[in-house]
């Protein structure tokens, strides 16, 4: 079965405004304590009932499904736990997903490792991501040739939040992760070929000053 895989926070649903609220705000400041640390989770991850949808992304979602036939799959590393909200948020969205994966609240790995596990999952039960809608987790799929509509956040001068999406092919971003590789690898050899000289030149003034 062809998917398109969207995920939520940040992608599907505008809500940058609500991460800097509950997650890195004025009242983390106030108090960093493991209670508030829980609860703070908690108001974020049931604020999503109120989130903005980016219309832009779900009509993107819905052209892209309805031009290959493709099934809606939500991935999503937000805590599994609220999944009422989510799904209310979901539906206001206008998308009907055949399944939603949310990250169980117990699960201890990291955001991308989760969804590459569940992006690991869907491929060995025979199905394909066709396209994936992501902000911070588009690696993740493009590591796997999976082409991604990345949602890039853009803050203005006044502190609002702008989203923009951007189509990367995964040929094209392999190809510049090996230039960028390849800028690091001659980029080391010239500073151990600097170290070598410095140190050849050391030497030989040692040498020198011994000599004489």
């Amino acid at each position: 079965m062809d998917l398109i895989a969207v995920d939520i926070d940040g992608t599907l649903a505008s809500n940058r405004d609500q991460m800097d609220k509950y997650l890195t705000g004025f009242l983390l400041q106030l108090d960093s304590s493991l209670p508030f640390f829980f609860a703070r989770n908690r108001r974020f991850f049931k604020a999503i009932r109120n989130a903005t949808v980016n219309v832009e992304i779900a009509d993107r979602v819905r052209e892209i499904a309805a031009d290959t036939g493709a099934e809606v799959v939500v991935i999503t590393g937000r805590d599994g736990t609220y999944m009422k909200e989510l799904n209310q948020f979901i539906a206001r969205a206008g998308l009907e997903p055949k399944h939603v994966f949310a990250k169980p609240g117990n699960d201890g790995s990291n955001s991308p490792a989760w969804k590459d596990s569940v992006i690991e999952s869907l491929i060995a039960d025979g199905n394909r991501i066709i396209h994936a809608f992501e902000d911070t987790d588009h690696e993740v799929y493009l590591r796997r040739g999976i082409p991604v509509t990345w949602v890039a956040p853009i803050r203005d001068y006044i502190g609002e939040w702008h989203y923009e999406s951007i189509d990367i092919d995964p040929v094209a971003w392999a190809a510049e992760q090996r230039e960028k590789e390849a800028a690091r690898e001659r980029q080391k050899r010239r500073l151990a070929e600097g170290v070598l000289a410095h140190q050849k030149a050391e030497a030989k003034e040692r040498q020198a000053n011994v000599a004489a």
